[in-house]
């Protein structure tokens, strides 16, 4: 293999370097690259992801990239590395292994692979917080658990489950087809139709289309919950007023009001003002006012039970244990993107105001007719389309047989037209411009459609939201 790569390199069709390499796969300009074994997961999955879309091939380096710089002849590490052009042929029939990410065979899009792809995952049950990770084909969906145990983030519904969840489900809500071509999640991506439970050991890439919902379930703290329920009603019975509770002058607030006046006054030395709160609250008074104080505290209880238990009050600290450390490397790992999935609320509002601009203004967009366009901007997708169309990597359908369908149906050649029309269209931004488009296009999917793809897309939003009964 040294010896392949000494002639690859002394003939000058090469290039080294991450940003080289990425920039080589998007031109496609690149035949094969080869990475270092100690490379970055998420720099290899960005690697991968290109190669897929350019269908470029890829041999995995055993050694680090300092071996891989000695192969290379080089005196410095070579972590990534793109051959070029005809030096393939140098590489090509030599007995190693090297991977195909989209296809082993190109040409037949019936042997299609699927390649490194996002995936997203609800936490804390907010439609808000549909989080953007990478994942491999071989992962199996128990590795999503690292994400909750490295995360110093309390991802439960509420305070009331476990963080860490004991297994998932799939959701396979049809989706919103938007204007553009993209699928973003159902307003009920989580209604217990959609949700297919999953087992922990099967492979996320034989459940999940790329860009799906992952929703993780909890194991509940039953002992912890009703021992806030009950710590909650005591102290709302305790408060009851004097003139109807079976036990007076127990009143928990009252036992906590002197506390606060003996700290005031002994700790602080401010023996005014432990006094006049002291005889606030503590003169004479008259049943309207206990019950007015009683329906205060009632409001008082019962806002402090609807925030745990929708967890607006949801801290890492009530759980007993301490946050962990993050590094970067950790989210390396885990597949961490910082990218949310949008709502269709969220999409219509961005590629709306996104249009204007581009058109100078609202005014030249009324007179160009673009406001009436904008107005339906995609569709609630049916029974059978979008994530609900089944998965069959042995027999993988090409875009070609399902673009007749008045159904959206889902294939590999889809998703990767688009990503495809993606890389062409922002070729030629730097990395840091690159990088803010990449991760719009996780948040609201694609902002731009090709052509052969938009036919497809506008014909199924003329048919409005809903189920679509093919042609007998």
């Amino acid at each position: 293999m040294n010896a392949k790569l000494t002639l690859a390199i002394k003939s000058g069709k090469y290039t080294l370097g991450y940003k080289s390499v990425v920039k080589s796969l998007r031109q496609g300009k690149a035949k094969l690259i080869i990475i270092a074994g100690n490379t970055p997961v998420l720099r290899k999955s960005e690697l991968e992801y290109y190669a897929m879309l350019s269908k470029t091939s890829i041999y995995y380096f055993q050694g680090g990239n300092n071996e891989l710089g000695t192969a290379c002849g080089k005196l410095f590490r070579v972590g990534t590395l793109a051959i070029l052009d005809a030096v393939l042929n140098l590489l090509i029939n030599f007995n190693f292994l090297y991977r195909i990410i989209m296809s082993e065979k190109p040409t037949t899009s019936s042997d299609a692979k699927l390649p490194s792809f996002d995936i997203y995952i609800r936490m804390n049950s907010d439609d808000e917080k549909d989080y953007c990770f990478q994942v491999t084909p071989d992962q199996k969906f128990s590795s999503l658990f690292d994400i909750f145990k490295t995360l110093p983030l309390n991802l439960t519904p509420s305070i009331f489950y476990e963080l860490t969840p004991i297994a998932f489900q799939v959701s396979k809500c049809p989706g919103f087809l938007s204007r553009t071509g993209g699928l973003l999640f159902g307003d009920d991506a989580t209604n217990k139709k959609y949700l297919v439970n999953v087992s922990n050991d099967d492979l996320i890439s034989e459940k999940c289309w790329p860009g799906q919902l992952i929703n993780p379930i909890f194991q509940e703290r039953t002992f912890f919950k009703y021992t806030v329920y009950s710590a909650l009603l005591t102290w709302l019975y305790t408060d009851l007023p004097d003139f109807i509770s079976p036990t007076p002058g127990i009143c928990l607030t009252n036992w906590g009001t002197k506390g606060l006046c003996y700290a005031i006054d002994h700790w602080l030395g401010k023996p005014q003002i432990a006094k006049n709160i002291y005889d606030d609250m503590f003169s004479d008074t008259t049943i309207v006012g206990q019950c007015v104080f009683f329906i205060f505290h009632f409001f008082k209880v019962l806002i402090i039970w609807v925030a745990l238990y929708i967890g607006l009050a949801n801290p890492y600290s009530l759980v007993g244990k301490k946050p962990p450390t993050i590094e970067r490397e950790d989210l390396l790992r885990i597949g961490w993107t910082g990218a949310k999935k949008a709502s269709s609320m969220n999409y219509k509002q961005h590629y709306r105001e996104m249009k204007i601009k581009e058109a100078g203004g609202i005014l030249k967009a009324h007179h160009e007719g673009l406001l009436e366009t904008l107005k339906n901007n995609g569709v609630e997708l049916g029974k059978g389309e979008g994530f609900q169309t089944p998965i069959d990597l042995k027999n993988v359908k090409s875009f070609e047989s399902v673009k007749n369908n008045k159904k959206f149906v889902l294939t590999y050649e889809y998703l990767s037209k688009l990503e495809t029309h993606f890389h062409r269209v922002n070729a030629k931004l730097d990395d840091q411009e690159f990088n803010i488009r990449y991760k719009d296009l996780r948040t609201y999917g694609p902002l731009d459609i090709p052509d052969d793809l938009k036919e497809y897309v506008d014909a199924r939003i003329a048919l409005g939201d809903g189920d679509v009964e093919e042609d007998k």
